[in-house]
């Protein structure tokens, strides 16, 4: 049993890569580990992205309103004609309905810093996803009456 508990631990999207490793008993879950994560990471947001889209069935033109991107900007990025910035990563993995865990993965795979816990604006981005809001003109409403940035 606690095999199959570490191996689920070992394909768990939402564990880092550092907890995952200081699970690994022995070859075989080093295998186990190497075949699904190294041998099939992704290799740019896009990629991630897309996935996450197609595995979570979701409906394009929907994750786009909520994201708050325009059409030609959205397919683009998916596309892999743009590269996104770091707010139009947060818009598009927020707008998807993702986690803290896999928009902080979504991140990092775009070259950017995770939710940073020192600073305010990440901090009121975080709690609201943490709230289920997949709505980025909710939150921006929320950053603006706090004074902060917008996400754009």
């Amino acid at each position: 049993m606690k095999n199959i508990n570490k191996l689920s631990l070992l394909t768990d999207e939402t564990v880092t890569w550092e907890e995952a490793t200081d699970k690994i008993s022995n070859k075989d879950e080093l295998e186990v580990f190497i075949a699904r994560n190294i041998h099939n990471q992704f290799g740019s947001f896009k990629d991630f992205f897309n996935d996450y889209v197609a595995k979570n069935n979701l409906d394009l033109p929907t994750i786009m309103k909520k994201s708050n991107i325009d059409k030609g900007y959205f397919y683009n990025i998916l596309n892999g004609d743009r590269q996104p910035k770091r707010d139009k990563i947060l818009c598009l993995c927020i707008g998807a309905g993702m986690d803290v865990a896999h928009i902080n993965r979504g991140l990092r795979l775009g070259h950017f810093s995770r939710f940073d816990p020192k600073n305010e604006r990440d901090l009121r981005i975080k709690y609201a996803v943490m709230s289920g809001d997949s709505n980025v003109m909710n939150i921006n409403i929320m950053l603006e009456k706090e004074g902060l940035e917008i996400l754009k």
